[in-house]
């Protein structure tokens, strides 16, 4: 669902990028200033770690990776 049911992929760790990807796929002509500023900046110093108990899980394991390596595919052959 990935490869057809998404017009557009971004990827979080190229942000500018990914914007200014969004941009050309849609026909906006540039990239603007405003696109690129972070709206809702976090506070780091305030962050408290939370402690999970995984060990219920066992060994299952979910399929982000395998998505996030598609997505970042799809995402870096849209930019040739």
């Amino acid at each position: 669902r990935l490869k057809t049911g998404f017009a557009f992929v971004g990827i979080l760790e190229q942000w500018d990028l990914s914007i200014c990807l969004f941009n050309k796929i849609f026909g906006i002509p540039r990239c603007h200033a405003a696109q690129l500023e972070d709206t809702r900046p976090t506070d780091n110093t305030t962050l408290k770690p939370t402690d999970y108990d995984v060990s219920e899980l066992g060994d299952w394991r979910d399929d982000d990776d395998e998505i996030y390596d598609l997505a970042t595919k799809l995402f870096e052959t849209k930019l040739l």
